[in-house]
């Protein structure tokens, strides 16, 4: 059922949480992220929120970018994406563009695996803390590859990819050393390999944890920003 969230960057917004995560629905969800995202984006900017479920942070992110702005939501579970489509419709936002679609580190089919709940969804390739309850083929692509064929390119990525960020950011590797986006990535046990990305990336970066003290690689949200 849609209702208005009471809470958070997202407060006033309309959103079904589709019988999910009850803290979209409240507002609730990751309030350090939310706050991140209040400081980072801007109007005109370009969003990419790649593992978007069923849109919470799209639809945060499209009332930060306005309408001159742009969102482009990854997700490929089609009960997500249909979701998500349902959100955007009674707040307005049709510069948000939804993709079912996984990104990684290349183009084709890939096996993804469910847990259960399409929250807890991961690319069968890469390593996970969930156990797998059935499986979806789905098409995988890249960051580079969506920029290459026309895509906006990004000022923001946010990554929640249940295991696959290191994938993900191999497969954007061009798009951040040309156009240097600022990159929220949730980590999942892959913490060190991320750092270990940017480290050799040959682009300065500075990693930080979004959430309060603790160190990049040990931190649950890893915040890379240019430094120059």
């Amino acid at each position: 059922m849609d209702q208005f969230v009471p809470h958070g960057a997202g407060k006033g917004l309309r959103l079904n949480p589709a019988g999910l995560n009850p803290g979209y629905a409240l507002g609730t969800t990751e309030p350090t992220l939310q706050a991140c995202l209040v400081d980072l984006l801007r109007p005109g900017m370009i969003f990419y929120d790649v593992g978007a479920n069923i849109g919470f942070f799209t639809l945060i992110a499209a009332r930060l970018v306005g309408a001159t702005g742009r969102v482009l939501a990854f997700d490929p579970v089609p009960s997500n994406i249909a979701a998500l489509q349902h959100n955007l419709f009674p707040n307005g936002y049709g510069h948000v563009l939804p993709r079912q679609l996984a990104l990684a580190d290349r183009v084709g089919q890939a096996t993804l695996a469910l847990a259960g709940e399409s929250v807890l969804a991961h690319l069968s390739d890469y390593s996970s803390e969930h156990e797998t309850w059935s499986t979806l083929d789905v098409r995988v692509s890249t960051v580079d590859v969506e920029v290459a064929q026309g895509s906006p390119t990004p000022d923001v990525v946010k990554i929640d990819v249940e295991g696959a960020e290191l994938a993900v950011l191999e497969g954007a590797r061009q798009t951040i050393i040309d156009a240097r986006p600022v990159i929220i990535c949730e980590l999942h046990g892959t913490g060190q390999q991320v750092v270990d990305f940017f480290a050799n990336l040959g682009a300065d970066y500075e990693l930080r944890a979004v959430e309060s003290g603790g160190s990049p690689e040990n931190a649950f949200q890893v915040l890379a920003r240019p430094t120059r």
